[in-house]
C-alpha cells in the first residue's frame, strides 16, 4: 500500500508504532523529524528517501516546523489481512522492541554481538539461532 501523508504544523504526528513489513517513505515538502530503533533521530528534508525493515519501532515522524506542514509517501507491504499499522504498547515501548523480541526466544543478549541495534541485531541473533554458531566478541559486522 502506497499513501501520502500530511501532518500540519506542529503536528506531533503518529505515536510510536511499527509496520509488520517493510517501508519505504519519501518526504515532498517541509521537514520532518524521523526516528527509528537503533538510530538516532534526525531531521529531513524534501528528496530524503528511507527503508525500514519490518517490526523495528518507529519512535518519531513528526512535523519539524511550526510554520508550514509537511507531506511524505510512504509506501509498506505485509502479508495479507494484516495491519500496516501497529501501536506500540508501554511494556514494548518501555524495553525497546530487541529486547522485547530476545525476551521472546531462547536467546540472551550476551548471545548476540555488542553494539548491533535494531533490526540488524534481530537478524543476527535469528541467523545465529538456527546456526548455533557464534562469532568472537571482537568481530564486528560480516
Amino acid at each position: 500500500m502506497t499513501i501520502v501523508v500530511e501532518f500540519l504544523p506542529g503536528d506531533p504526528g503518529t505515536p510510536p508504532h511499527r509496520h509488520p513489513g517493510p517501508a519505504f517513505g519519501l518526504v515532498l515538502e517541509g521537514e520532518m523529524v524521523f526516528e527509528i530503533e537503533g538510530e538516532p533521530a534526525r531531521v529531513v528534508r524534501p528528496a530524503w528517501r528511507s527503508g525500514s525493515p519490518g517490526d523495528v519501532i518507529h519512535y518519531q515522524d513528526s512535523n519539524n516546523r511550526d510554520d508550514i506542514a509537511v507531506r511524505y509517501t510512504v509506501t509498506m507491504l505485509c502479508e495479507p489481512d494484516r495491519q500496516m499499522l501497529v501501536l506500540v504498547n508501554d511494556d514494548e515501548l518501555a524495553h525497546g522492541r530487541t529486547a522485547w523480541l530476545l525476551a521472546r526466544t531462547d536467546l540472551a543478549a550476551s548471545d548476540c554481538p555488542r553494539g548491533w541495534p535494531g533490526p540488524t541485531l534481530w537478524s543476527t541473533c535469528r541467523t545465529r539461532r538456527r546456526s548455533t554458531m557464534r562469532r568472537p566478541p571482537s568481530s564486528g559486522p560480516p
